[in-house]
């Protein structure tokens, strides 16, 4: 029971993590065409505004912890999607394992 707990919480930990990451509306892009910046958007925003190529390599982009605007290309935003991505998957993987778990404790049990 006291693992059980300990993944709740864990589960709990990648759930505020992934809810932070994907959600924050931190992130700023300007494009050429227009002077104005668009933005707060999330990093879930301007993952789809890259899929969707509204954003490319040389757009300019900021966030709060940046000290000046700087390309996409030279910006730590990949690097936060793809933490965003590792978080998604270990929380996948986590689930699944406690599937099993359950899974065999009830098997246990019903074999006793």
């Amino acid at each position: 029971d006291e693992d059980e707990d300990d993944d709740d919480s864990n589960e709990e930990d990648y759930e505020n993590k992934i809810d932070l990451l994907e959600n924050e509306k931190e992130w700023f892009y300007s494009d050429q065409l227009s002077s104005e910046p668009h933005g707060p958007l999330s990093l879930k925003d301007m993952f789809e505004l890259k899929e969707f190529g509204q954003i490319q390599p040389q757009t300019l982009i900021w966030c709060g912890r940046y000290s000046e605007w700087m390309s996409l290309e030279k910006s730590d935003l990949e690097k936060n999607l793809s933490l965003l991505n590792q978080l998604k998957s270990k929380k996948i993987s986590k689930k699944k394992n406690m599937k099993k778990k359950k899974s065999l404790t009830k098997k246990k049990k019903q074999e006793k």
